[in-house]
């Protein structure tokens, strides 16, 4: 009889400790996952990042004004530029005041607005272009894109500062919390071509 009872609590103790185990494991396991999650994040605007400073140099190259060389940096960044931010706030918006029925719808839209922005008849801004812009207190993500001719050579550079870090309990992996990313490309000067 002392034996079976004996047995019998060891088995709850046991079943104790095995749930505590599991919930560090699971954490464990959620932390890197969540890691992993913010590497691509960061990696994939990084990419985005050097693509806008490529398309910005290119732009420079074979002759357009400043404005349409910071205009093309800056299109080209949009898909690592956060939220929309005007003509239509996409971070205020309720559902009753949300003028699209569908994703699809959204995209038709933004894309007519993008068009309209090369023309330059029409002004975008994102959340992360500007501090003005970000709805989050935590950050004041800007950027910016910007070239200099040397000799027959350009260079573009789009960076973002200040990044914002998606990933959860991050403060236990970074002190700073700010991250710049930063793009640079250079590319040889072909308006002479095309001009003569």
């Amino acid at each position: 009889m002392r034996h079976s009872h004996h047995m019998l609590r060891s088995r709850s103790g046991e079943r104790g400790s095995t749930m505590i185990e599991a919930v560090i494991c699971m954490l464990i396991i959620c932390l890197i996952l969540f890691g992993l999650l913010q590497i691509f994040y960061i990696t994939a605007a990084q990419m985005i990042t050097d693509y806008s400073a490529f398309r910005a140099a290119r732009s420079e190259t074979v002759g357009f004004k400043e404005e349409i060389v910071e205009r093309e940096g800056r299109l080209k960044a949009i898909a690592a530029s956060g939220r929309m931010r005007f003509p239509i706030d996409m971070t205020s918006a309720s559902n009753d005041s949300y003028p699209y029925s569908s994703a699809v719808e959204q995209f038709y839209w933004e894309r007519l607005a993008i068009i309209d922005y090369m023309e330059m008849r029409r002004t975008l801004k994102y959340e992360y272009w500007s501090p003005d812009y970000n709805v989050n207190e935590n950050y004041s993500t800007s950027y910016t894109v910007t070239s200099s001719p040397q000799g027959d050579t350009f260079t573009a550079y789009a960076t973002f500062l200040d990044y914002p870090w998606i990933m959860p309990m991050r403060r236990a992996f970074v002190t700073d919390g700010s991250l710049n990313i930063e793009g640079k490309a250079e590319l040889s000067r072909q308006s002479t071509m095309y001009l003569e």
